[in-house]
């Protein structure tokens, strides 16, 4: 695991750039001495557990995770690029170059102020793309300093101070930075005192189990009449939705995965 973090840039394509610079180097390396997964984090956290190895957040050596190349969060506004795992994989190297080059082969698209999660979502959203990207809670490695506190709790990998807070994001990260080196065993926890494996642990399982009920009504939906297909058919779509960009929400893989076995024949 590499972990990459870097001030503000003039462009979001020189954070790509750089980003892509380094996935090509490991991959010019001999298989078994490359990187396998790199984090990007933004100069705007900081890191308060050093304890918590990264690679829990990784996906289990099974055969149906080896698709995925891309570990996010999102907020209420779409994707949170303030931190974010990357697998050194050709998949990354064409991510990163059509993220970079959205200006300039569909100049028509409003990347708005925030140009480096937006051009990136727009790529990420590709048919293409879709399926080698899953989304995890934010809190597990994107947990925000609001106006109102930290939303997070002790044993937490990192803070993150968004942009919304102004100007005083400065004085919020001074003050954090001044408490971390008053009060370091407040904020340090061994995973074990964490409940990020409990947590991690059950988010592979839903993701796990959700795809094998999309096998089996695959392989069933051949077996029904037209009407009938074509409700499972939906059902089918919406959770491959539910999955593609939202796995982190539990409630919402369980409601869909329940409407999709309703369809199932018996």
């Amino acid at each position: 695991m590499h972990v990459l973090r870097r001030g503000v840039t003039n462009g979001y394509w020189n954070k790509y750039a750089y980003l892509l610079s380094l996935v090509v180097q490991e991959l010019a390396k001999p298989a078994d001495e490359r990187i396998e997964w790199i984090l990007w984090v933004d100069a705007n956290n900081i890191l308060i557990n050093p304890q918590i190895p990264l690679k829990i957040f990784l996906p289990p050596p099974d055969e149906q995770f080896k698709h995925v190349n891309f570990l996010g969060s999102k907020t209420t506004h779409g994707l949170n690029v303030g931190a974010f795992f990357l697998r050194v994989s050709p998949w990354s190297v064409r991510l990163l170059v059509k993220a970079m080059a959205l200006p300039m082969f569909d100049p028509t698209i409003d990347l708005g102020y925030n140009m480096d999660e937006t051009s990136l979502k727009y790529i990420l959203d590709e048919e293409n793309f879709r399926p080698g990207a899953l989304y995890q809670p934010r809190t597990w490695f994107n947990t925000l300093q609001t106006r109102e506190g930290f939303e997070g709790r002790s044993g937490d990998l990192l803070v993150q101070f968004p942009g919304g807070l102004e100007g005083s994001r400065w004085k919020g990260m001074s003050d954090w930075l001044a408490e971390l080196q008053s009060h370091p065993k407040k904020w340090e926890r061994s995973v074990g005192d964490t409940s990020y494996q409990s947590e991690i642990d059950q988010y592979w399982t839903f993701v796990r189990n959700a795809r094998g009920v999309l096998h089996d009504a695959e392989t069933k939906v051949n077996e029904l009449k037209d009407d009938a297909a074509d409700e499972l058919n939906n059902a089918i779509s919406y959770l491959k939705e539910v999955i593609a960009t939202e796995a982190f929400d539990q409630q919402k893989i369980e409601e869909a995965v329940m409407e999709l076995r309703n369809y199932m024949p018996q």
